[in-house]
């Protein structure tokens, strides 16, 4: 008897835990903007449809992923800009029903290669979804490039190093992880360029080795400069 009373008490409680788990957003879609991607509208229509099969309760959320227009798929065909992306959908989800659009909330995430869309469900009590950081793209080439800074360079100074692309492109936007050998970088990590502290260096040289993109396990090329402090 004392085993059966157990038994439910143990069931019971189970039960009361289950019914206080926190509800967690749904991914209903993705758009993302390359060549034989499906149509925007396609997508938006799906996650309206989705949507209105909810109650009032559950939100709609978009997370917006702005592309780079610098960066080029393998065969060199340039990225299409596509910042609009976000406004587009706005407006399009306003003329096919206000309703829905005043249940839907758009956050921006992180510049990714390619413009990109993710459609959330976030029913009642459940957290909001946060944008993810994506940095390496197997459909995106990466580039070669090199490193540039002084030969020579006075210790108690600051230096500054620069990637050069080849072809004389422009590096503007390109996100590069920068290590040093010695000193301290003072600003521009995860940019193309960075001014580097010499004034704590004890060797007598500094190399600047510069790693495409931000993603430590994309196997991209890396290049390096090395100034000598005399």
């Amino acid at each position: 008897m004392r085993k059966l009373a157990l038994l439910i008490f143990l069931l019971v409680l189970s039960l009361q835990v289950l019914a206080q788990e926190k509800p967690q957003p749904i991914l209903v879609g993705e758009y993302v903007d390359k060549k034989n991607s499906p149509a925007l509208t396609s997508k938006i229509e799906e996650f309206l449809s989705t949507l209105s099969k909810e109650p009032n309760t559950t939100k709609g959320v978009v997370i917006s992923y702005r592309g780079f227009p610098i960066y080029q798929d393998c065969d060199g065909n340039p990225n299409v800009p596509n910042s609009d992306v976000e406004d587009r959908t706005k407006q399009y989800l306003v003329s096919q029903s206000r309703s829905l659009a005043d249940r839907t909330t758009f956050i921006l995430g992180t510049d990714r290669l390619r413009s990109t869309l993710e459609f959330w469900l976030v029913p009642e009590n459940a957290t909001p979804p946060k944008p993810t950081y994506v940095d390496s793209d197997p459909g995106w080439c990466c580039r070669e490039f090199s490193v540039i800074g002084p030969t020579t360079n006075r210790r108690k100074s600051t230096a500054k190093f620069m990637v050069k692309l080849e072809g004389n492109e422009s590096a503007k936007g390109i996100h590069f992880r920068w290590t040093l050998s010695e000193g301290r970088i003072i600003r521009g990590q995860g940019t193309s360029e960075i001014i580097v502290d010499l004034s704590k260096t004890k060797g007598p040289a500094i190399t600047a080795m510069a790693a495409f993109g931000l993603d430590p396990a994309a196997s991209c090329p890396e290049a390096s400069f090395t100034t000598k402090i005399p």
